[in-house]
């Protein structure tokens, strides 16, 4: 613990100085000695008489708040009244306005280095999302939105359907397949509908949804055309449905055949029992 000693001028506790003796500061010294003094009105130190021009020569003005104050001895360029001041200065001059992490900070100084939590290349530029218009770095040079879940706002994607009229009624055909069944069954004046949705639950009892393409009223019978790889994939679904619902699908041509039977009205094997399994 340092030791402090008293002033023997303004009687203010010191630490020990062996340059001004038994006194804390040169005027102190000055005045137990009785130098003349007087008092700066800017700085409101006392100030020996002989060190006026000194002293005068360190009171400056303020280049931003316009105030007087006297220069310090550390102070070498002596612009601005404090800190705070110079930093106000410095960021009124400054073009980038909201820090090194905004978006101008970004155009104007684009990363150098990749990094692994956000992957980006100065390569592709800097550019704005179309959906929100958020600053991102593209990573690819086709890249317009910042996000996928932009991505899936802005898309124009439009899943291919077929306009067919039916019972003057347009309505929309998802396939070609669909397209033949159609015009199969208004050649043989059968009346069918687009159905609403069925709900089942999967394995997981997760409850979903299953729209059938085709549903003959006048027959309670559900019409659904699908490929060998779309039946594996449905398996469960359909599996499901086995024992509820009279479901037919399959390929065009076997569809066909259950609605010529049905237009003849002859007895078919396949409409004996309610197994949906396919032997085509």
């Amino acid at each position: 613990m340092s030791t402090k000693f008293q002033c023997n001028n303004c009687k203010n506790y010191f630490p020990i100085s062996k340059k001004y003796g038994n006194y804390c500061s040169r005027s102190c010294c000055s005045i137990a000695n009785k130098k003349p003094t007087y008092k700066c009105e800017i700085c409101k130190s006392n100030v020996i008489l002989f060190y006026k021009k000194f002293h005068d020569n360190k009171i400056k003005t303020c280049q931003y708040c316009n105030k007087k104050y006297c220069m310090k001895y550390n102070d070498c360029a002596g612009l601005y009244c404090s800190h705070s001041c110079s930093a106000k200065a410095t960021n009124s001059k400054s073009k980038i306005k909201h820090g090194r992490y905004s978006s101008e900070y970004k155009k104007l100084h684009p990363p150098k280095y990749f990094h692994i939590k956000f992957p980006h290349s100065r390569i592709y530029g800097y550019k704005n999302c179309n959906c929100c218009n958020k600053g991102f770095w593209a990573l690819t040079n086709e890249q317009v939105n910042c996000s996928k879940d932009c991505a899936r706002k802005s898309s124009t994607y439009m899943k291919h359907t077929i306009k067919y009229e039916h019972d003057n009624e347009i309505i929309l055909l998802d396939s070609t397949w669909e397209l033949k069944i159609a015009e199969y069954l208004d050649e043989n004046n059968i009346k069918w509908i687009r159905p609403k949705h069925l709900e089942w639950y999967d394995s997981k009892n997760k409850l979903r949804r299953f729209y059938p393409d085709f549903y003959l009223p006048e027959y309670n019978i559900y019409i659904d055309p699908k490929n060998d790889y779309r039946i594996l994939q449905d398996n469960e679904k359909l599996e499901y449905f086995k024992n509820k619902i009279e479901l037919y699908y399959g390929k065009v041509h076997y569809l066909k055949n259950i609605i010529l039977a049905l237009r003849e009205r002859i007895e078919h094997p396949f409409f004996n029992s309610k197994s949906n399994v396919l032997n085509h």
